[in-house]
């Protein structure tokens, strides 16, 4: 996707970490162009992860968010059931979307839901945090591609890492 071109066209513009990878010049790259467009809520659908389906970890998807976080986003939707109702010949935890590729289906079939709320409140205090704040930093990518077949970033380099500039 051509982020500099899109991005200005959308009211909230919405990454997803299935496709980021955790990893923090990506979500920088789709944040970039929301900045220069004034955009002060940037998105992410959060807590999806390939082929780890009723095994995902709760400290890794703070990590996850803290990643982001370094990333400029700051308003997460997190990864959730993709149906809520009576779903027949099922047993718990449910009926399950995907063939099971993607976690986490975080909902109240999850033994660990009653917990849920800790690391959301500390969710919600980041999220506030992140968003009553200005970026201020000054990067630009430029790496204009017409490949559309991977999702992958066009930027791998760890070097913004080295030179400090991961804040969380």
């Amino acid at each position: 996707m051509d982020m500099l071109a899109n991005i200005p066209y959308v009211h909230a513009p919405e990454c997803e970490s299935l496709a980021f990878f955790g990893d923090i010049d990506a979500y920088r790259q789709f944040a970039g162009p929301a900045h220069l467009e004034g955009k002060r809520i940037i998105s992410s659908e959060s807590g999806a992860d390939f082929g780890r389906t009723y095994q995902q970890f709760i400290p890794d998807l703070l990590s996850g968010f803290k990643r982001s976080i370094a990333g400029g986003v700051n308003n997460f939707i997190v990864h959730g059931l993709s149906y809520t109702g009576n779903y027949g010949n099922t047993t718990w935890p449910g009926f399950t979307a995907f063939d099971y590729t993607f976690c986490e289906m975080h909902s109240r079939h999850l033994p660990g839901w009653d917990f849920y709320s800790d690391w959301l409140d500390w969710l919600s205090r980041n999220q506030w945090v992140a968003q009553s704040g200005t970026p201020k930093i000054d990067l630009v990518f430029w790496t204009k591609s017409t490949d559309y077949v991977e999702m992958l970033p066009k930027y791998t380099s760890d070097d913004l890492l080295t030179a400090g500039m991961f804040l969380c």
